[in-house]
């Protein structure tokens, strides 16, 4: 029409990246349209570090990497159950994506990591977990004592002893003694 152009473009293998359009003219006169069109690179999410957090923790940093990340403007954690988890985004590349989540009393279950580029394309699929915030004790002792104690391979103590502050989840313990076998329980 005398207003509008629709037409469909060939963009498989194109670089990503703005790109004029160019109106040619039955008179052989050329119109521009600097920056016109846009071909964004597509979005890929490979990992999530760290993949869980407690609730109730107000500064959980997490990196998503992946590819086409350049545009990210919002880096959130869905679950069709709740209300969206919307991190700060600290810094962004091409390939990765840093930011803070606020997880003060969230619900402790299974999210979707997502982002959202400056066009409105979303990418999720990544899981996060939301853990609980509950610890508990562990006691460890031996016969004889003065052994070795480790949790999940750092050493913490000398038999008897009290593992405090232990959080939810499975943990490795080791107990070690010069001349006795190592002993190790999950």
């Amino acid at each position: 029409s005398a207003t509008s152009l629709t037409c469909t473009f060939p963009i498989s293998g194109a670089e990503p990246g703005d790109w004029d359009v160019i109106v040619v003219n039955r008179d052989k006169t050329e119109d521009v349209l600097s920056d016109g069109f846009t071909i964004l690179s597509t979005i890929t999410l490979t990992s999530v570090t760290p993949a869980y957090a407690q609730t109730n923790n107000d500064s959980v940093k997490v990196t998503v990497v992946g590819t086409g990340l350049t545009d990210i403007q919002y880096l959130y954690l869905y679950n069709s159950e709740y209300d969206n988890i919307t991190a700060d985004i600290d810094d962004t590349t091409s390939t990765k994506v840093i930011g803070t989540f606020d997880l003060t009393d969230a619900t402790i279950d299974s999210y979707d990591i997502c982002v959202e580029d400056s066009y409105g394309g979303i990418k999720c699929g990544l899981n996060f977990d939301v853990l609980t915030d509950e610890v508990g004790s562990i006691e460890v002792e031996s016969n004889p004592s003065g052994a070795k104690v480790y949790l999940d391979s750092d050493y913490v103590g000398t038999t008897p002893f009290t593992i405090e502050d232990a959080s939810l989840g499975s943990h490795k313990i080791t107990i070690s003694k010069t001349g006795y076998v190592d002993y190790t329980k999950w």
